[in-house]
């Protein structure tokens, strides 16, 4: 008749079995002793956040950069590490909190300056112009043009000169160009970049040096237009028209090699309508006061 029987542990087996138990239970309290001690030392008053120094704003608030970062750093990881220990405080976060929450800073710094101080360093951005809508119509498909352009948008926004439409412009700043165009990305939310810094920057410097030499004033407004024309407008209805992909000082060049021409000797700005510079070496204007349209070939 088979059978079965279940032969007792060997006492090797079961002695080996209670180590493993007790090395066990020895670990999870070394570990549960380590991280309460970490967590106790992490809540140390000594490695708390206390104090947080601004520097670099001009138009905000500190306290409103402040407050941001405040908020970035309160609370807990996971409900047991506070935000605010000096050597966990999400600095990536709070970086991006202010850029996200600021539309108005080009850069924004954090760093720890002492165990219970950090420290934020801003930038904001400089206006260079006013974005103020884009064309219903193609106001630089004639040459003759000289009236702003119909717009989609009921405000004006400031453009710093990296092309970012970054802040609602108010009464006060009015004393910026104007851009018309097409904006990338109407209807978001800002910051959006209008056009590149490689094509603002030389755009604004053209407009400035155009109204410094030629005593005709600041740029009252610089049209964009779709089909490739770039309209700079400036009092008394005098306007410039070139394209848009062409160098800003080689448009400069051809500005003021045109005037000291033969053709139009002993004239200046003021008498014309416009300088048309979009078609290489000639130029098209027109004068005022009824005087004839004309063509100047250039050298």
């Amino acid at each position: 008749m088979a059978g079965r029987v279940v032969l007792p542990e060997s006492k090797l087996k079961a002695r080996r079995r209670k180590r493993r138990a007790v090395l066990l239970g020895t670990l999870l309290i070394l570990f549960l002793l380590v991280s309460g001690g970490l967590i106790l030392l992490s809540r140390a008053p000594v490695l708390l956040i206390r104090d947080i120094a601004v520097s670099g704003v001009e138009t905000l608030a500190t306290s409103t950069v402040e407050g941001l970062v405040r908020d970035e750093i309160a609370g807990y990881y996971a409900f047991v590490l506070p935000k605010n220990n000096i050597f966990l405080y999400p600095r990536r976060a709070a970086e991006k909190k202010l850029l996200d929450t600021l539309p108005s800073l080009l850069t924004a710094s954090v760093r720890a300056s002492s165990l219970t101080h950090i420290s934020v360093a801003v930038r904001e951005r400089r206006p260079g112009a006013l974005w103020c809508g884009r064309q219903t119509e193609d106001a630089s498909a004639s040459a003759a043009t000289t009236s702003s352009p119909t717009l989609t948008a009921n405000a004006c926004f400031l453009v710093d000169e990296t092309g970012v439409v970054y802040a609602q412009a108010n009464d006060e700043e009015n004393m910026y160009p104007r851009l018309y165009g097409a904006l990338d990305g109407e209807g978001e939310m800002i910051p959006v970049q209008f056009f590149s810094p490689e094509f603002i920057r030389p755009l604004l410097a053209l407009s400035r040096a155009l109204g410094e030499e030629n005593n005709v004033g600041n740029a009252e407004s610089i049209v964009v237009g779709e089909t490739g024309t770039t309209e700079i407008h400036f009092p008394d209805n005098f306007v410039v028209l070139f394209l848009r992909g062409d160098d800003a000082g080689d448009v400069l060049n051809r500005f003021n090699a045109a005037l000291s021409s033969s053709v139009l000797e002993g004239r200046t700005v003021a008498d014309f309508e416009y300088l048309d510079l979009r078609f290489g070496n000639k130029l098209y204007y027109k004068l005022k006061q009824g005087m004839d349209s004309g063509t100047s070939a250039g050298d």
